[in-house]
């Protein structure tokens, strides 16, 4: 019940502060002025608007950081990157451990990235990037599995 009583009194204290009516004059705007008031010398320049005042409940509930407590914000979810085509095998030397890659550009991919091999929706293989270019073509080594010709390969 004593939930029930504090629930009572914090809405009461937000109704009370949003029915009162403020016996202060509001503040009129001011007319905005002209380009030749503007660049004349000694103009003064325009007046800031009024700063509004948090009720007080407001002022409680950020004060003591509890709103945040009762309604978090939304955590934004991370967007997942599409992997891209790099290219497609051309020559599997298992014995190497290396295959050759037609690529469609050559700049796509750097030394050292993970590239994955995919075949009839299927990872086929894991490769691993070398240095060694002659463009079109990329040399990759075969980390796992077993490339064919004709895999796309594709940069995670």
């Amino acid at each position: 019940m004593s939930s029930f009583a504090a629930i009572t009194i914090v809405l009461s204290l937000a109704l009370s502060s949003c029915a009162t009516k403020s016996t202060e004059p509001k503040p009129q705007p001011t007319p905005a002025p002209t380009a030749a008031a503007a660049a004349a010398p000694g103009a003064t320049p325009a007046a800031t608007p009024p700063q509004f005042k948090k009720n007080i409940l407001g002022q409680i509930l950020t004060g003591f950081g509890l709103w945040e407590k009762i309604f978090p914000r939304k955590k934004e979810i991370p967007k997942a990157q599409p992997a891209h085509l790099v290219g497609t095998v051309k020559l599997v030397n298992k014995e190497e451990k290396f295959v050759l890659i037609d690529t469609l550009t050559a700049g796509q991919v750097a030394t050292g990235d993970n590239l994955l091999c995919i075949m009839n929706e299927r990872q086929t293989a894991a490769l691993k990037m070398t240095g060694l270019r002659n463009p079109p073509f990329l040399i990759a080594d075969i980390t796992d599995g077993t490339p064919e010709v004709g895999d796309r390969v594709y940069a995670p």
